[in-house]
């Protein structure tokens, strides 16, 4: 393509022999025939034409966009593809999950849930010089609702049936027929 216009208003400096101009919205991947054209308002020089190659589009790319995982504690390697650089930004509220990186593959610790209530976590891998962002959401189910019941609600086909009374408290015991 052509970038074409009126760039004698373009913001522009000269270091040392290095012109630079700050050009309009370039698309990515893409070549641009260019020449300088410099005048001081006596004299004028223009160069030869030649070609400017933009950067490839940066990009972020994860195989799937949700995981979810049981109660208990368990983890979870990604690997990020792309051609950028990028940071991990986990939300302060997501307490429950941790990650280690090694390059471009992260591994998130998932901490057991205690709790009936299922949680979710959005982790966000984001560029570090792009505005590109992979979203990653990251689903815990609770721990199961359990029902409080005593020995007298259960119904005996045949004696020595093992049975478990859940308490309160959530915790488990397990006791013989009579």
């Amino acid at each position: 393509g052509k970038a074409t216009g009126d760039f004698e208003r373009m913001p522009s400096e000269i270091k040392g022999k290095i012109f630079s101009v700050v050009l309009p919205a370039l698309d990515y991947d893409s070549e641009y025939e260019y020449h300088a054209f410099v005048s001081n308002g006596h004299n004028s020089i223009k160069s030869k034409t030649k070609v400017f190659k933009t950067d490839e589009e940066p990009y972020l790319h994860i195989p799937s966009t949700e995981e979810s995982f049981p109660a208990s504690a368990s983890s979870f390697a990604v690997e990020v593809e792309g051609n950028t650089e990028f940071e991990v930004v986990l939300p302060s509220e997501c307490d429950w999950v941790d990650y280690g990186r090694n390059d471009r593959k992260c591994t998130f610790y998932i901490d057991e849930n205690k709790y009936n209530a299922p949680r979710s976590c959005k982790v966000i891998f984001r560029g570090m010089t792009t505005d590109c962002r992979v979203t990653l959401m990251l689903k815990q189910e609770g721990r199961r609702e359990l029902t409080v019941v005593s020995s007298e609600d259960v119904e005996l086909a045949y004696d020595a049936v093992e049975f478990s009374v859940i308490t309160e408290t959530v915790d488990m015991y397990t006791s013989k027929a009579h």
